[in-house]
């Protein structure tokens, strides 16, 4: 029996003004190899993705694909998805953006100048200080806020740690969000392996070539 899944995979943008942006150096790749994997495998798939072009030419299995670019984009999209239609499975490994351009200054006589950036900043400012405030944990919004309540895997990547300090944060930032299953590496490593960890502390052990199919056998 098939589940619906919604996937979303990529990386969010936040302006800087109308012209520029932030991102980071996710392209969505893992998220959309996971997505063609259930869909082969007979489950009906939502992509929430940054980068549909990452699908193109691809025919094997049906797949609803929802394009967004922006951090706000996303969210109306997840809280859409979630709370108007019935889904088994949720797997969030999109890159989420932590913080958002909400000021940009400039420096006039050892002080900073607030300036316009609902155009484009003007290029001949040799520095722009930029002010930024925390987003909201999307993955934090999907239990209370949006009320689902079936099986959800949450994405962790942390830099420069150890395999057992990468495993302890997992699991806190697991049963912080509530998630059954968390996926966890660091960037170092993150071609060669991730952990996955169940609710239950289990874990096992996949390459990004092979986590598609790790993943499905211990969520199905």
């Amino acid at each position: 029996m098939f589940r619906k899944v919604l996937i979303t995979a990529g990386n969010t943008k936040v302006p800087i003004d109308q012209v520029r942006r932030i991102d980071n150096i996710f392209s969505g790749r893992t998220g959309t190899e996971i997505a063609k994997y259930f869909a082969e495998h007979g489950e009906e798939v939502t992509l929430l993705t940054s980068d549909p072009n990452l699908l193109n030419g691809y025919h094997k299995a049906p797949i609803r694909i929802v394009a967004y670019k922006m951090f706000d984009q996303l969210e109306r999209a997840m809280k859409r998805e979630i709370t108007e239609k019935r889904y088994d499975l949720i797997i969030h490994s999109s890159a989420v953006s932590d913080h958002i351009v909400d000021k940009v200054y400039i420096e006039v006589d050892d002080r900073l100048v607030e300036i316009d950036r609902s155009k484009k900043i003007s290029s001949k400012h040799k520095h722009l200080f930029l002010r930024t405030s925390q987003t909201p944990k999307l993955i934090d919004f999907i239990r209370d806020e949006w009320g689902f309540k079936k099986t959800l895997v949450k994405f962790k990547l942390e830099v420069g740690i150890s395999d057992e300090e990468l495993i302890n944060i997992a699991k806190e930032s697991r049963d912080h969000s509530r998630a059954d299953f968390i996926i966890a590496n660091t960037l170092e490593s993150m071609g060669a392996k991730a952990f996955i960890i169940d609710k239950e502390n289990r874990i096992s052990l996949a390459s990004r070539k092979t986590l598609p199919e790790e993943m499905f056998k211990r969520i199905a």
